[in-house]
Order: structure tokens, then sequence, then C-alpha cells
């Protein structure tokens, strides 16, 4: 009788520990999956976006991106090829104004209210990094990104009303614009090329005549004060290039910038059916 009570009571204590282990797992995988379910749940960060492989889908990044919008700031939508952005590539010398393809600016709704630009240049790093692009140049008020099909740039303005623009591009549309300015600058001997600072192309054409005027700022050194020149080409029914005049951007008699009367008889030319006056008349 005493061993069969002694078996019974071990049996019972097995029991017991079989039940409080079980329970224990029990409650760990509770733990687990509460862990998991938590997880799952929590908002995602507004700035991450997947596949952002156009302008639009980047600029979108920016306006979902809380931080970005400080308050008292209007949120503007510029509609696409009405806003240029001035691009440049870590491999040139010189930066470009391209069409922006999606731009986004905020602006500040008086003058009171300001920006500080390295905690916005670090909120927009942020965004774009997590977006999948890749730093390449930045400056006090600026930052530029870009990824393999997008490049955007961030531009921050401290002074009188503050602003922050954020413009962005295609890479294809870039490296056609910079590769149609480096054609026309190679064609003439106004500038050295490697002196360049900036570049703007404008490019018109009538009855298969074409004309482009490229607006470059010349800046040799520190000591030199920057210079804007025009540069005047030519073509017609699809012809190559052909430089045809350039100077200086000098003050005219109204006090603006513009062409000198004695480039504006150079353009004159008939054979250029009117295109590169009207290039130089739009330059005014």
């Amino acid at each position: 009788m005493t061993i069969r009570i002694e078996g019974q009571g071990k049996m019972q204590r097995a029991k017991k520990v079989v039940i409080v282990g079980s329970i224990a797992l029990l409650v760990m995988v509770a733990l687990v999956i509460a862990a998991l379910l938590i997880v799952l749940n929590r908002p995602q960060k507004s700035e991450i976006i997947t596949n952002v492989d156009t302008s639009a889908a980047a600029i979108d990044a920016v306006k979902e991106a809380s931080s970005i919008l400080p308050e008292g700031f209007t949120e503007i939508t510029p509609l696409p090829g009405t806003y240029s952005v001035g691009i440049q590539l870590p491999v040139k010398s010189y930066s470009i104004d391209v069409p922006s393809e999606a731009t986004v600016l905020y602006l500040a709704n008086d003058n009171a209210q300001t920006i500080n630009n390295v905690a916005l240049l670090q909120d927009s790093q942020d965004v774009f990094t997590n977006n999948g692009f890749t730093p390449n140049g930045s400056g006090d008020t600026w930052a530029q990104y870009s990824n393999q099909s997008v490049m955007c740039r961030v531009d921050i303005q401290i002074e009188a009303r503050a602003a922050a623009t954020y413009s962005c591009a295609s890479t294809e549309v870039i490296n056609k614009e910079y590769a149609t300015a480096e054609d026309l600058l190679n064609l003439q001997t106004v500038l050295p090329t490697a002196e360049v600072s900036a570049v703007h192309l404008r490019i018109h054409e009538i009855d298969g005549v074409s004309g482009a005027l490229l607006t470059a700022v010349y800046a040799p050194d520190g000591d030199t004060p920057p210079a804007g020149y025009q540069l005047f080409y030519g073509k017609q029914n699809g012809n190559s290039w052909q430089y045809i005049a350039g100077d200086e951007i000098k003050e005219t008699e109204d006090g603006k910038s513009g062409s000198t009367e004695a480039l504006r008889t150079q353009l004159s030319d008939p054979q250029w059916n009117g295109v590169l006056l009207d290039l130089a008349g739009a330059a005014v």
C-alpha cells in the first residue's frame, strides 16, 4: 500500500510539472505573437515609398514627409515644365538649368517666418535616403540627391521671405541637356569651357531653321567677378549646329541686361529667319 501511494504521489508531481511547463510555454508563445502583432501593426514612416523611379514619385515622398513642411508655410505645386532647376552632375564642372518635371515649394506665410536650414536639410536627406537616393552634392542652403532614374535638388531661401523648393528631373533629360550644351560650348572660342560655372540653354525653331541661345556664367577665379555671356548658334534643315556670335551681357539703355546692338546686327542675317533675333529678344 505504501509503495503504491508513493508512486501515485510521484505521478501527480510529474503531472504538475508538465502542466506548469505547458502554461509557461503558452505564455511565451502568446508574448511572441503579441510582439509580432505590435511590429506588424506599427505605423510605417510616411517618407518610405518603394520604386521611386519618377520625378513625381520623388516629390510625393517629400509631400508625405510630415517633417518637411514647417508650421507657418504654404505648400505650392507648380505645373510640370513651368519651373526650372539648376542641376550639376558630379562629373561636370558647371551646372545646367533643366525643366523640372515635378516641383513642390514651401513658402513662408509672412516675412517673420524663418527656416532652420541645417535641420531641414537633415530632414530632407533622411527622406531621400530612406527612398533609395544617394547624396551627390550639398552646400549651406542646398543639396542634391539621385538614383538611377531621377535627380532632385533642395534649395532653401533664408533671406527675405523664407522658402524651400524641391525639384526633380529624370537623369535622361539631364544627360541630354548636358550633351547638347557640351556640343555647343565646344563650337565657340569666346569662353574657356573649363571656366564656365553655369549654363542655361534655349532652343527655338521656325520652318526648319533652328536657333540656340546658350547663356553662360563665366567665373575664371575667385578674384574676378562672374560675368554673363550670350552665345548664339544656328542650324538649317537638321544640319549640324554652327556658332554664330556671342558677347558679354551688358546693360542696355533702359537699364536691363541684354544683347548689344552690334550683336543683334550679327543675328539679323536673313538665313536665320528671325529665329536668333527672337531668342535675343526673349533674353532681354
